[in-house]
């Protein structure tokens, strides 16, 4: 898989229903392993779904949050929700429901009439998170979605995460292992295209030593 003059070493990756972080410092290639398994960027590898081989996720199954958003600058907060829920083919008899749950989850119901493009950053951030999940995906990928946020909203962001239903896959990028230290069961540490380590989290010892363990991890990966 190649991003640009970037490219990805063959990997051989077995996902289940389970939370995982990917990590990895800037430039490891989180972002670009997760858009090509997403079919946004070409790769030459085969992605099995249950017994099905996929050139890419299907969409109908998966929710995408990126690490970088926008919105049309005339819609509101409902109506984002109501497109992406529209784009995912969600029955226009749960399309209400489903809006109303999403943004509930993520506390922006009171904000449900105003325009997107009003919104704080984090708030835009929470905004995406509630169109990935209208459809309530099986599968959901989350591009370092704490990124850049102040504190107040990387703790609001983190609870959206602990809230996630546990029946279903979720593969978080970051470089930030705070926030993903205590969520996620299992870490993946990327290096210049390549996957380096797997390791579960009951490996990485006590709560207390989790976050020390993970930056020991990325601290023998060598830097770009």
């Amino acid at each position: 898989m190649r991003r640009g003059s970037f490219r990805l070493s063959p990997m051989d990756i077995e996902l289940s229903t389970e939370r995982v972080a990917l990590i990895g410092v800037n430039g490891s290639g989180k972002t670009t392993l997760m858009r090509s398994m997403l079919g946004l960027l070409r790769h030459s590898g085969t992605l099995m779904v249950g017994d099905a081989a996929c050139a890419h996720l299907p969409p109908e199954r998966t929710g995408f949050v990126p690490q970088d958003v926008d919105f049309p600058l005339l819609l509101t907060v409902q109506e984002c929700v109501g497109m992406a829920a529209d784009l995912k083919g969600l029955p226009d008899v749960d399309r209400s429901e489903a809006v109303t749950r999403v943004l509930t989850a993520v506390d922006l119901i009171d904000e449900r009439h105003v325009r997107a493009s009003r919104l704080s950053g984090g708030q835009q951030r929470r905004l995406a998170c509630a169109q990935a999940f209208v459809h309530d995906p099986q599968i959901l990928l989350m591009d370092e979605p704490t990124a850049g946020l102040d504190p107040i909203q990387r703790e609001r962001l983190r609870g959206i995460l602990q809230d996630l239903p546990k029946d279903r896959l979720v593969l978080v990028t970051t470089h930030i292992l705070e926030d993903v230290a205590e969520w996620a069961e299992r870490f993946l540490v990327l290096s210049e295209g390549e996957i380096t380590h797997d390791v579960q989290r009951d490996e990485l010892g006590d709560p207390g030593q989790r976050l020390g363990a993970l930056n020991d991890l990325l601290a023998l990966v060598p830097s770009r």
